[in-house]
């Protein structure tokens, strides 16, 4: 995988983008700064750690330009090669119909693509975005 997509870590992207670039803004609490700082090389799942996970997941949440509430249950994301760059949005055909099922469809777009910072909120407090599913079963290809 590491051949094919460049792959870096939180820390590392926080260094480079974060306080390196300054792309993006860092919390302005001296307390929650610091926990979001120590938890970047290696985070706890408890919510009371001082390495808490959710010190960087609701920081990340802040700032990311596209933060998606799509819900593996809910949602089914269309991939459509032809009408995603012209924000048209695409017929629902009974194709797409039958995949969806009762499923709401979020159609991939320029906002999603030009997004340089995407994430997917995880854990405990945003069960409501859960995309615990297999892939095959969540992103339709109109033009495989």
């Amino acid at each position: 995988f590491d051949d094919v997509v460049d792959v870096m870590t939180t820390e590392e992207f926080y260094k480079l983008e974060v306080l390196g670039n300054n792309s993006y803004s860092l919390p302005s609490d001296k307390d929650v700064l610091s926990k979001l700082v120590s938890s970047l090389s290696k985070c706890n799942f408890r919510k009371k750690s001082e390495t808490s996970c959710g010190a960087v997941f609701e920081h990340l949440s802040d700032i990311a330009n596209f933060v998606p509430d799509w819900h593996g249950e809910h949602h089914c994301l269309i991939m459509d090669d032809i009408n995603w760059f012209r924000d048209t949005r695409t017929d629902m055909t009974e194709e797409l119909q039958r995949f969806c099922g009762t499923r709401e469809p979020a159609f991939y777009n320029t906002t999603i693509h030009d997004a340089p910072l995407l994430h997917f909120r995880t854990g405990a407090n945003h069960k409501e975005t859960r995309l615990l599913s297999q892939f095959y079963s969540f992103i339709h290809f109109t033009n495989p």
